[in-house]
């Protein structure tokens, strides 16, 4: 619920914030790479990262979700819950579908049914990363056995 919480922040920011909140990221992982990027004046390295905005964005909506895909597998299997791939991965779609509603009522924002495709595929990934860990904790502890 908490993780859920956050994407609702990150959602209800207005898209100017939002837009510039996804560009200085851009601009500290380019500094971090790049020794001569971060020489550059401030409004030249925001031109340099506008192009690659819409993959940072996407990409955040893919991670947001792969996060909430694995609380999501994790919190149905401590509740001993069946079929813990389709219940993760229809609370994570239903979840995406009303996070993209309530950016209709958020300025500058609009509800996207790729944004929707993006947020389950991440929680597909999510879950696919969780079983796969849990896989390998159970293996290895069969053969500590």
């Amino acid at each position: 619920m908490l993780w859920m919480c956050v994407i609702f922040m990150f959602s209800a920011q207005e898209a100017t914030v939002s837009k510039k909140t996804s560009g200085k990221t851009l601009v500290k992982i380019a500094s971090t790479i790049s020794k001569n990027f971060k020489k550059l004046p401030p409004k030249k390295k925001m031109e340099k990262v506008e192009p690659y905005q819409t993959a940072i964005r996407k990409a955040a909506h893919l991670t947001e979700y792969a996060i909430l895909g694995i609380l999501s597998y994790i919190a149905f299997l401590l509740h001993k819950k069946r079929k813990l791939v389709i219940s993760a991965t229809m609370l994570c779609t239903l979840y995406a579908v009303t996070d993209e509603i309530h950016q209709l009522f958020v300025k500058g924002r609009a509800c996207r049914w790729y944004d929707v495709l993006i947020d389950t595929g991440g929680a597909i990934i999510g879950i696919m990363i969780i079983i796969g860990i849990l896989k390998l904790i159970r293996k290895r502890d069969v053969i500590n056995d």
